[in-house]
């Protein structure tokens, strides 16, 4: 059985299925888009209490489901930060902007990653594209 239809279902010895394939699809395009939301919900509870691990693979999980979910890469992008992966950081910000080019956030954080990689050049080239996409931006 799937791992996400065996999730889907509870793990249940007694019940016996089998899943012909339209009907999996139907089961992928209705019911894991809820679940999506869910896992991301619970991946940013776990963001909240610093629990990194937890909130990394609950996005995993999502980005599985459905690969373009920006909340989804920002989130992974932030976790990949925060545990100073930043080569996967930045190829999930790059993801975010292919899907999304004016996400400010994602350049937001690409500039941080320059600067906590002490790539000065760089930092400052990437806050000033994003000073120009969002002139409005306010640094805190």
């Amino acid at each position: 059985m799937f791992k996400w239809l065996k999730q889907l279902i509870g793990d249940q010895p007694k019940i016996t299925m089998k899943v012909h394939a339209q009907e999996m699809s139907s089961i992928s395009q209705r019911d894991l888009k809820k679940r999506s939301l869910s896992r991301k919900e619970m991946a940013a509870t776990y963001l909240n209490e610093d629990k990194l691990e937890e909130a990394l693979e609950l996005y995993k999980e999502v980005i599985a489901s459905d690969e373009k979910d920006i909340g989804a890469l920002m989130g992974l992008a932030y976790i990949y930060q925060q545990m100073r992966e930043f080569d996967s950081a930045e190829k999930k910000l790059d993801m975010v902007l292919r899907l999304k080019p004016d996400e400010i956030d994602a350049y937001f954080m690409l500039a941080n990653l320059s600067a906590m990689q002490n790539h000065t050049s760089e930092a400052i080239k990437r806050f000033e594209t994003l000073l120009e996409k969002a002139p409005q931006f306010e640094i805190a």
